[in-house]
């Protein structure tokens, strides 16, 4: 399709829907849904082999220390991918005021200080860091989304947003299937398959934080929670920024701002900060939008950094108090600061989605595995009768079924 088209336009917006909404957080549902049935309705071991258990039987239990390690491997790839692109946002907001490029010294202090601040706050425990930040986090979200759809071109974002919703649904099953075998179209890999590695390196290791918290919910509410919920929010942010981001390249002429040419002469970290100053007040919200962006990063990284130091815990069952020693933490928080620095310093956003494949694939194929437990439970619901006490988990599984 033509570039700076209406056609390329609704690709664009379209395409951010399948990326960010229903599907990657479909891809986190699944297995936590998977984990906290077989954790706290079965009794299993805090392990992701007991995602499996249900499926292949008590002979899996041999393999589990094998499969946790490939998920752990996969998870400190999908982190430091990820912290790789939170230290290129971040460090980009800092050369706003500090000016120069973006060198590996500023990217080590920059993944130093978010290391530091996830393992404080994944130290400190459910309820105290992991909590306050999360909460924090989501205010400022909520602001931050609130002010750019009232200063925005709100009628055009609310136009484009529902018009490029539906071709999305239109094409949801092309798009998703799409490989570009056909017209040797490496697009594909650039993107879709990128970004289903990123979700799916997290997936195991987040299953285990989104199963632990789930206690005392039903099977309805932790799907609307976990899936619903986060990807109606993702759909509004999408319409919002989005739509605001190509409503500025698509009008360069008549005072808009050209992000393209941001993106390709001074690196893809300095775009979000080119598009807040083409709104009022940009002086505030710039440096309100680097803490914004620290945050973010900091909220999605303890949970897991928690969820690890427990994998790495023996003898954690649902009865135990789910808290990991604090050397446990430091030490994973570490490694994949690490590799996060190595990655993005030297190899740049080529590592990133190299680090993502390597993570993702291993991933994938625990998750589909796991899978087979909940089709045999939809199927057998009495099979989540054999703990010794039963949760509303259960109850709604075979409602559900």
């Amino acid at each position: 399709m033509e570039a700076g088209s209406s056609d390329a336009m609704l690709f664009a917006m379209s395409t951010m829907f399948l990326h960010w909404s229903f599907t990657p957080y479909a891809i986190y549902a699944v297995p936590a849904l998977i984990f906290a049935l077989a954790f706290y309705n079965l009794r299993l071991r805090f392990s992701i082999s007991s995602m499996l258990e249900p499926f292949f039987g008590p002979g899996v239990k041999r393999f589990g220390g094998l499969i946790d390690a490939i998920s752990l491997y996969a998870l400190v790839a999908g982190m430091a991918s990820s912290l790789g692109t939170g230290a290129l946002t971040l460090a980009g907001g800092a050369g706003q005021y500090l000016g120069g490029e973006t060198s590996p010294l500023r990217l080590g202090v920059v993944i130093a200080i978010i290391v530091v601040t996830f393992v404080i706050s994944a130290a400190s425990g459910l309820q105290k860091g992991i909590a306050r930040l999360s909460s924090l986090n989501a205010i400022l979200l909520a602001i931050l989304g609130v002010f750019m759809f009232i200063v925005g071109p709100t009628v055009f974002c609310l136009a484009l947003g529902v018009e490029s919703f539906g071709v999305y649904l239109d094409n949801f099953f092309t798009k998703s299937l799409f490989t570009g075998a056909a017209s040797n179209d490496q697009w594909p890999q650039w993107w879709s398959i990128f970004y289903w590695a990123v979700w799916f390196a997290w997936a195991p290791v987040a299953a285990l934080f989104l199963g632990k918290i789930s206690r005392g919910y039903t099977v309805r509410e932790f799907l609307r929670v976990n899936l619903l919920y986060p990807a109606l929010f993702a759909s509004a942010w999408i319409l919002i920024f989005s739509g605001t981001a190509l409503y500025f390249q698509a009008h360069i002429d008549t005072g808009g701002a050209d992000l393209y040419a941001v993106l390709n002469d001074r690196g893809v970290e300095n775009v979000l900060y080119e598009l807040f100053r083409q709104l009022p007040f940009s002086e505030v919200w710039i440096p309100l939008l680097l803490f914004i962006a620290y945050i973010s990063y900091v909220t999605a990284a303890d949970s897991q950094t928690d969820a690890i130091g427990n994998l790495c815990t023996r003898g954690l069952t649902a009865d135990s108090d789910l808290n990991a020693g604090v050397p446990m933490k430091v030490i994973w928080g570490v490694i994949v600061g690490v590799v996060s620095w190595v990655m993005v310093s030297f190899v740049g956003i080529d590592g990133i989605k190299m680090l993502s494949n390597l993570g993702g694939l291993p991933a994938m194929l625990i998750v589909l595995l796991a899978t087979g437990s909940l089709w045999m439970w939809l199927k057998h619901p009495e099979r989540l009768d054999t703990a010794p006490t039963r949760s509303p988990l259960t109850r709604t599984a075979k409602d559900e079924a």
